[in-house]
């Protein structure tokens, strides 16, 4: 009687040994694309949440500065304004508004303010003068109110047609300048200059844009 006996082979095949290789370098390469997407996506969202605050702040501040913009002679001693804006100078707008802050909280302080904000390096500074009626020697305070920014351009509509330039001023009782008003619509354009990520290009070429409105009385 012939006896048979089996034999049994440990380990795998080349064959079944390159599939595994190929199966693990399927599961590790998807797991890389999972996590480099997870991580874009967060920095597309940090991104653009940065950017809403900065929008924000900028609506709050400078359109409570437009909403109570008042016609009235200020800014520094032999170069009086009423209102003035342009985006080819670094203070790229001056004028005078009422219901101050500091006007509200002190009963010896005025509710007048002379503001100007300007492009200070990467940064948009808003100044006001510590008096109605500013001279060399006025003091003022100033603050940030957005940072890291590229650019930043500036435009007035007049009730027909959007203008670059505004400029209203009075000297000797006269006025001077083109307007002898305020604008109806104040549009500021500004670019961010922090955006690390170069397929968030889009918003360093389409500036974001942010219209303010003045208060009809002014017109």
């Amino acid at each position: 009687m012939n006896e048979t006996r089996a034999t049994t082979q440990a380990g795998f095949s080349l064959i079944e040994a390159l599939l595994a290789t190929a199966l693990l370098s399927l599961i590790a390469t998807t797991a890389v694309v999972l996590f480099t997407g997870f991580f874009n996506s967060r920095a597309a969202q940090d991104n653009l949440t940065a950017l809403t605050e900065k929008t924000l702040r900028l609506r709050s501040i400078l359109g409570d500065d437009l909403a109570h913009a008042v016609i009235r002679p200020h800014g520094l001693e032999g170069n009086v304004h009423l209102f003035s804006g342009d985006t080819t100078n670094n203070c790229f707008l001056s004028f005078a508004r009422d219901n101050a802050v500091k006007g509200q909280v002190s009963t010896t302080s005025s509710k007048i303010e002379s503001v100007l904000y300007c492009l200070n390096g990467r940064q948009i500074v808003r100044y006001a003068y510590h008096e109605a009626d500013a001279t060399k020697a006025t003091k003022r305070r100033n603050y940030v109110v957005i940072g890291d920014i590229g650019d930043v351009k500036i435009r007035f509509f007049d009730g027909k047609r959007w203008q670059r330039q505004w400029l209203m001023g009075i000297e000797n009782g006269r006025f001077f300048g083109r307007y002898s008003r305020l604008p109806h619509l104040v549009e500021l354009s500004w670019t961010p200059s922090d955006i690390a990520d170069p397929r968030d290009a889009f918003y360093r070429n389409h500036p974001i844009r942010q219209r303010f409105a003045l208060p009809p009385r002014s017109f």
